[in-house]
């Protein structure tokens, strides 16, 4: 029996589930993620868009 059989007997949890699970938690992230200007600075900061300066990183500079 194969390892990825072996972990849906023993998950329970449906795609459809894990689908729903993840929008959701997406969803509150963005929310989080957008609330103010500086939450979303912030969070570009995080990710690596933008620099501590605010400028774009240069991975997203043609």
């Amino acid at each position: 029996m194969s390892i990825a059989r072996q972990a849906h007997k023993t998950h329970p949890i449906s795609e459809k589930d894990d689908l729903e699970q993840f929008l959701k938690a997406s969803e509150a992230y963005g929310k989080k993620a957008t609330r103010s200007k500086a939450s979303a600075l912030a969070t570009l900061q995080r990710i690596g868009i933008l620099t501590r300066s605010g400028r774009l990183s240069s991975k997203y500079k043609k």
